[in-house]
């Protein structure tokens, strides 16, 4: 599977991906507009890889990461954001003793997802 002159999509659509990542400073298409079909075509890579690591060629995956190619999921990464305001939250409340993030705290973020937090608990007990 290393023969890196497999696929002349893959070349084309690597091509483009290493433009935009020349372009932009990062790999991260999105997924509506002109570009949405090499989104896809990266996405597909990355399932394809985190499923089996042989699927894509050495070569490929050194392709991609000369060019900053994130190999993270985006339910890896929310899952990692999610931990990461779920600690902050956690420590704020072993030092305050309470949720009752202010404004004016160092994280807005933990704020807002607090407050998040507290939206969707009043909207639950509505419809109930």
């Amino acid at each position: 599977m290393d023969n890196h002159n497999s696929s002349a999509a893959w070349d084309a659509n690597f091509s483009k991906l290493e433009a935009f990542a020349k372009e932009n400073g990062h790999c991260n298409v999105p997924r509506s507009g002109e570009l949405g079909y090499l989104s896809k075509w990266a996405t597909r890579i990355k399932k394809k890889y985190k499923k089996n690591p042989t699927s894509v060629s050495e070569f490929q995956v050194q392709q991609m990461n000369r060019i900053g190619y994130d190999w993270t999921l985006k339910k890896d990464k929310d899952d990692q954001h999610w931990n990461e305001m779920n600690q902050m939250l956690a420590s704020y409340k072993e030092q305050n003793g309470d949720c009752n993030v202010p404004l004016s705290y160092h994280c807005g973020k933990v704020n807002v997802v607090v407050n998040l937090i507290q939206f969707d608990s009043i909207i639950l007990s509505f419809a109930i």
